[in-house]
């Protein structure tokens, strides 16, 4: 998809929200609680808890968030949950009381739990016996009828996310309701206080090896001037993912996209060892590590945290063009580079469309630089927005001369860019009916070209 070019301005701005300078993510997936396709923002674990639950099977928002405050600090984040979770019975199964008497069950969020002893003869009873806190998931062992240390058999309920389809990511208007659900819902991030074209990248962890989804996330990463992140299927190897981008082939199809704005990622990562194993979504931690960083900073070198193993090792190397990660890079997908005794980092900084002539000259086909001049025209649209319906006292000729020194100011004051301008352009203008023309010029260090980018500006 292309680029915010040829932009049309309309009157209003929302109220705008205090983040980092690289952003804000958006999360549309599955959650145990939280008003159904209803954008809210959260800003560290305890306001995720609050809005979308504690982590549970099957819930991708939380998993996806716990995972980022305990490796990347706060960040924010808008989560939109698709959800209105089914309830299945889990089977009944030994579980043993701990030292401090708890026991912690594998689910959240769980409802019509029962205790019995270990023979299946004896039901205790809650708040006698032991008391229960169904969100966490925590039996506490309570009074003498249970022996301290015993092993009891616990049947209960839990939220099940199976039913949930692509369709509900995809989300739409609501013909009946007007609502916007799914990754439509993202545009009324407004709601909570954030300008939805302040949302810099978009992840919807585990769905996006489905075409429809990345349909769609292209579509609004488009209209929000946004990044989005695709990974490949979990079982993808190296081959199977470099010919998905250079034939399209499956299982990894999805990366055939040339699309400046997405972000390919592979392999999955493990955290944990043992039966506390668990396997995770690259793309939640190249959104989070680039969150952290600078605006400018490219992904490459970027250190990726709290993470034990990778679901596919990888040969890697920073000189061998032959290396698993060179030969992946090669082809516009980011993974990783491993380092002796210390944390891994990303590896690449090349988007979908590398070495596609069109964007590849401009330095287009670059992660940062993609959203550097997606964060130029956010900040270029917020200054001409104050001439919307501006009465123009003066002449033509001094009113755009008062425009370009506005919008000239505003790029001068980005630290991503060495330089930059704007530039009238009256064969593209159409003054009668308020529509001035204007060319975006700027400068960025590691591109040799300038990038030149057209916008209408409606007043």
């Amino acid at each position: 998809m292309p680029l915010a070019i040829g932009l049309q301005f309309t009157q209003g701005s929302p109220v705008l929200a205090t983040a980092p300078s690289s952003g804000v993510i958006a999360i549309v997936g599955t959650a145990a609680i939280g008003t159904k396709d209803t954008p809210y923002l959260v800003k560290n674990m305890a306001e995720a808890i609050a809005k979308f639950g504690y982590p549970t099977a099957g819930a991708t928002i939380p998993d996806a968030l716990a995972r980022a405050y305990a490796s990347y600090g706060q960040i924010p984040f808008v989560g939109v949950n698709v959800a209105t979770p089914a309830v299945i019975a889990v089977v009944e199964a030994e579980f043993t009381f701990d030292s401090q008497d708890k026991i912690a069950l594998p689910h959240k969020h769980i409802s019509l739990l029962t205790v019995k002893n270990q023979a299946g003869t004896t039901t205790y009873v809650l708040d006698t016996d032991y008391t229960a806190n169904l969100i966490t998931g925590i039996v506490q062992r309570k009074g003498s009828v249970i022996p301290s240390g015993a092993i009891v058999k616990i049947a209960y309920s839990r939220p099940d996310f199976s039913a949930v389809t692509a369709a509900q990511i995809v989300g739409g208007v609501n013909v009946g309701t007007g609502k916007r659900e799914g990754l439509e819902a993202l545009i009324d991030a407004e709601f909570v206080d954030l300008n939805p074209s302040n949302i810099t990248d978009i992840i919807t962890p585990g769905y996006t090896h489905q075409q429809t989804v990345v349909t769609k996330m292209a579509t609004m990463a488009a209209r929000l001037r946004a990044q989005y992140y695709l990974d490949a299927p979990a079982t993808a190897t190296v081959a199977n993912v470099i010919e998905g981008r250079t034939a399209g082939a499956a299982p990894v199809a999805h990366f055939a996209t040339k699309d400046a704005n997405a972000i390919l990622c592979y392999p999955n990562v493990i955290i944990g060892s043992g039966v506390s194993a668990k396997e995770e979504w690259y793309s939640i931690h190249v959104a989070c590590a680039r969150a952290i960083a600078a605006e400018w900073q490219a992904p490459t070198n970027l250190e990726v945290r709290g993470i034990t193993s990778w679901k596919t090792p990888l040969l890697t190397s920073a000189s061998d063009p032959l290396a698993d990660n060179s030969r992946l890079v090669e082809n516009g997908v980011v993974t990783y580079r491993n380092r002796s005794g210390q944390n891994s980092v990303i590896w690449g900084h090349f988007n979908a469309s590398y070495k596609e002539e069109n964007t590849n000259k401009k330095g287009l086909d670059r992660i940062h630089v993609v959203r550097i001049i997606n964060s130029v025209y956010d900040k270029v649209e917020r200054e001409l927005a104050g001439y919307i319906g501006r009465r123009l006292g003066v002449g033509w000729n001094a009113a755009i001369a008062v425009i370009e020194a506005s919008v000239s100011r505003v790029i001068s004051e980005s630290a991503s860019i060495d330089s930059g301008n704007i530039v009238y352009l009256p064969l593209l203008s159409d003054l009668p009916n308020r529509k001035i023309a204007f060319r975006l010029e700027v400068k960025i260090a590691d591109v040799l070209d300038l990038i030149m980018l057209d916008l209408v500006f409606e007043i």
